[in-house]
């Protein structure tokens, strides 16, 4: 009886995702911002190898389902498309159909000619958060999935922290975004870039490539009732990491009710909108989900799948946009001294009537050194202004004969450009870094001042899970009204305080016990005049731990030979080994040295000599001695083996006569 089989596989077309890195704003080259629209050629390429396990065998059929491919959306067309095979269908797909096909490779491609727009919906007014009602078929994007996993309880108190007492749903997905873009760093590690991890790992380890940083924001987004897709695609970058300006790439969209689905691309800080290079191909609820499934009927088939290789080539791009908004530049001091501050501080203005996050930029200049990042984004609402600023110092060691112009220059991916100056010389004043900060704080809110600095330390540095953590935190009142009974909490543990003008506190917290890992600490300051939150990184070590491993040692050694014994320390904690030390015995002889503290993988190689060992099988013994930060001890020990062979018997009444006199 012949039995025919419906195989199926599915490739995770996932794995290739996380390759570009979120590009630096080259301030000489816009055009991939500010570009009207860009053509590209888009080029797919993938199949599958089969083969017959049995001579008997046969396939009927193979059909290749893509999900990964060029469609026409509102911000991209498709101009031209060619495929081989031809497509049983292309609506939503590509379907390629194989009848009857030889064992071997069956191959796809797809090349399609596509122009792209600014991908911009405008959303012209506040929309309320929370959300009060969805459609039914965006709910799905609301709930959990395999990378998306907005049901960790870390995710659910981090996004809720994050957004308290938001309840505008733009300023609420524009603070996940900016809070994922500056905390998670990217990160083209095997791990990260070959197999993607979950939401709740990148959160825990701070790291991730675009798919996972994106996924991290989506799942934020879903604990707070916000629908939000995955997008995967290609994009255009200038980094210097890749030999290639284009390669895939992972985004997000966000729906927003009466408007629609709205980008977000978080690894590039493009928050709203995405720029034309962004070539739409796939959207998905989970990054994990596949691009491509070949299904085949048939009798003792094995199919292998092949990575899909995406490339693409920018054609041309045309036009310029139109600056969405304007910059006006001023710098508080135009002639300061030697070692001194300045402020210098950009008033954004929205010139839409929609919101839009822009990103602004202030040039570098060698001569100076910046306190803060050289770029900054902001959300504006409809025709809003607002200030960013930047604080900047002179070197002190500058040459006293000589006056130095600083030219100070502004520009942003949105439009907009400004200049101005400031020079540099001796006997100017001298401007406080912490002065002009407060300064440009009380003007950015645009209300009387009343922070309160902060200072937390834990009273230990290092904490493991049996240990009470406590922190002491210091509080200055930098503002002009009172703070009588002000509530401090610091996670859920809460002191009031009195806090008059210019006077510090000093306030202590009691937390208790934590499991091993990252914790983010809430710390929260309520007033009727001030409502502040911190979040307070606090990190509880787990016990050292290690493995030794035997690299490249000879199985047999000659009485009068020498060899080296190598092996590999490694540490298999996170909290790294101290004060380690290491004791080999082999034979007559054993030798211990000190490794001190072991972070990371340590070779070590060690040298012996066969007439030191005993005829024929000898076990020797590594002992590897470690501790905490407290003090305590721990070892880990490998036991590997020599033989000592073709020993003549002069050589063999040395060995007698040294274990006699030893």
């Amino acid at each position: 009886m012949n039995h025919r089989l419906l195989s199926t596989f599915t490739f995770l077309a996932l794995l290739m995702l996380p390759l570009l890195p979120a590009q630096e704003l080259d301030s000489d080259n816009f055009w991939q911002y500010t570009a009207e629209q860009v053509e590209v050629q888009v080029h797919i390429e993938s199949g599958v190898q089969l083969s017959l396990q049995k001579s008997s065998g046969s396939i009927d059929y193979v059909q290749a389902d893509v999900l990964f491919s060029p469609q026409d959306y509102y911000s991209q067309d498709v101009i031209s498309l060619k495929t081989q095979p031809d497509p049983v269908s292309t609506t939503g797909k590509f379907a390629f159909f194989w009848d009857n096909p030889e064992p071997g490779d069956l191959d796809f491609s797809i090349d399609a000619r596509v122009i792209s727009h600014p991908h911009y919906l405008p959303i012209t007014r506040k929309i309320a958060y929370p959300l009060a009602s969805l459609p039914s078929d965006v709910l799905p994007y609301t709930k959990p999935s395999e990378h998306i996993n907005s049901d960790d309880e870390k995710i659910i108190r981090l996004a809720s922290q994050l957004v308290q007492g938001k309840n505008d749903l733009y300023d609420v997905v524009y603070t996940i975004a900016s809070w994922t873009n500056k905390n998670i760093e990217y990160n083209l590690s095997t791990l990260t870039a070959e197999v993607s991890q979950p939401a709740s790992w990148v959160l825990e380890n701070r790291q991730g490539v675009c798919d996972e940083l994106t996924s991290l924001f989506i799942a934020q987004l879903r604990t707070l009732g916000i629908p939000a897709k995955f997008i995967s695609g290609v994009v255009y970058s200038d980094s210097e990491l890749f030999e290639n300006d284009w390669g895939a790439h992972g985004w997000a969209e966000v729906y927003f009710p009466s408007v629609g689905w709205v980008a977000w691309d978080v690894t590039y800080g493009e928050y709203g909108f995405v720029d034309p290079t962004h070539i739409k191909l796939k959207e998905s609820i989970d990054s994990a989900q596949s691009a491509t499934v070949f299904t085949w009927l048939g009798r003792d088939v094995v199919g292998v799948a092949k990575p899909i290789i995406i490339d693409a080539q920018l054609i041309d791009y045309k036009g310029v946009q139109k600056d969405k908004i304007a910059l006006d530049l001023d710098v508080y001091d135009h002639s300061i001294g030697f070692g001194s501050a300045n402020l210098i501080q950009v008033h954004v203005t929205n010139l839409l009537d929609s919101y839009i996050s822009p990103t602004v930029i202030l040039t570098p200049v060698n001569t100076i050194e910046y306190v803060e990042d050289s770029t900054q984004t902001l959300f504006l609402a409809p025709f809003e202004t607002k200030t960013v600023s930047w604080v900047v110092e002179a070197p002190q060691n500058l040459d006293e004969h000589f006056v130095y112009t600083i030219p100070v220059e502004v520009k942003s991916s949105q439009g907009g450009y400004a200049k101005d100056s400031f020079v540099i010389s001796k006997g100017e004043s001298i401007l406080d870094v912490a002065d002009l900060q407060t300064l440009a704080h009380v003007q950015e809110n645009n209300q009387e001042e009343s922070a309160v600095d902060v200072q937390c330390s834990s009273i230990q540095q290092h904490y493991y899970a049996q240990d009470n953590v406590v922190y002491e935190c210091r509080l200055k009142n930098r503002g002009t009204s009172i703070l009588d009974d002000l509530l401090v909490c610091l996670e859920d543990v809460c002191k009031r305080v009195d806090l008059f003008l210019n006077q510090e506190s000093v306030v202590e917290f009691n937390l208790g016990t934590f499991e091993e890992g990252f914790h983010q600490l809430p710390l929260s300051l309520k007033h009727r005049t001030l409502d502040q939150l911190y979040l307070i990184e606090l990190q509880i070590l787990d016990k050292p731990s290690a493995r030794i491993l035997i690299d490249n040692l000879s199985s047999t050694i000659h009485y009068e030979e020498s060899e080296i014994l190598q092996f590999i320390v490694e540490p298999t904690s996170q909290s790294g080994l101290h004060n380690t030390t290491v004791r080999v015995e082999l034979g007559r002889s054993s030798e211990e040295f000190v490794l001190g503290d072991v972070d990371s993988k340590q070779v070590v190689q060690l040298g012996f000599r066969g007439d030191l060992l005993n005829v024929g099988r000898n076990t020797g013994t590594i002992t590897l001695v470690y501790e905490d930060y407290k003090g305590n001890s721990y070892s880990s020990k490998e036991t590997f083996s020599i033989s000592l062979v073709d020993v003549t018997l002069w050589q063999r009444m040395e060995i007698w006569l040294k274990e006699l006199f030893k």
